[in-house]
């Protein structure tokens, strides 16, 4: 019997982390002024104006500029799991990734955090690449990838930088990445509220594992998000969240 209601309540509770992920998503994918504050041309790293337009012209706007992914690391126990996203740039000139200038020939991670950073709560730039690196983990990673254009970087600019910079149980790193993705791709993960469940959407989804080659970036390269919108700006971090 033990066991019989144990099965009860596992099979409730994936039946709620469904319906209520339905729910985040179809709430991501409004136009509320939470998500979408702020366009793409009015914000820069330090608050000031910036132009991510400066990637190309509107007559090459269907241009592959840069590869969007979407990873999922899964360490041992899985509830430690970890979703976020890592943009490459393709072009011949510097991008504007949201807050960040990516350089040519190199690549940034995006992703929100909680309680294993040292800065606070919110979105990351460079952590999950620096860790990886770091810590000679990148075969473990599964991603799933497709190419952008301008318009489709205008899209994820507007859509980090309009974010409202947050996490929690039900609004976490997968709920932040999966919706983001839908967003830029027209794709639909379905942001599972378990990283172990999130973490299989990505292999069914057609995801492989160990073929995402991240830059390494620099500690000066890592920063968090503050604010959100056209106030929004990015911090260094301490090393003490490059040393977790």
């Amino acid at each position: 019997m033990r066991f019989s209601g144990l099965k009860k309540v596992l099979a409730m509770l994936i039946v709620l982390t469904v319906i209520f992920s339905a729910v985040q998503t179809a709430f991501a994918e409004t136009d509320s002024g939470i998500f979408d504050v702020g366009t793409p041309s009015d914000i820069g790293t330090s608050g000031d104006a910036s132009t991510p337009s400066d990637a190309g012209t509107s007559s090459d706007a269907d241009k592959v500029i840069a590869r969007l992914s979407v990873c999922s690391t899964m360490p041992i126990p899985p509830l430690l799991g970890h979703m976020f996203l890592y943009v490459e740039n393709l072009s011949d000139k510097p991008i504007q990734v949201g807050l960040y200038e990516l350089s040519v020939g190199q690549g940034v991670s995006i992703g929100t955090f909680s309680l294993t950073v040292w800065d606070g709560w919110g979105i990351y730039y460079n952590v999950e690449a620096f860790r990886e690196n770091k810590k000679d983990r990148e075969d473990i990673l599964w991603a799933k990838s497709a190419d952008i254009t301008e318009e489709d970087l205008g899209v994820l600019s507007k859509r980090l930088t309009g974010y409202f910079n947050y996490w929690d149980l039900f609004f976490n790193c997968t709920f932040f990445a999966y919706t983001t993705w839908n967003r830029v791709t027209g794709g639909f993960l379905v942001p599972l509220l378990f990283p172990v469940l999130s973490h299989l959407v990505v292999m069914i989804a057609g995801g492989e594992k160990g073929t995402l080659d991240m830059y390494y970036p620099e500690g000066n390269q890592v920063f968090r998000q503050r604010g959100y919108g056209d106030s929004a700006y990015l911090e260094p971090v301490r090393q003490a969240t490059l040393d977790e």
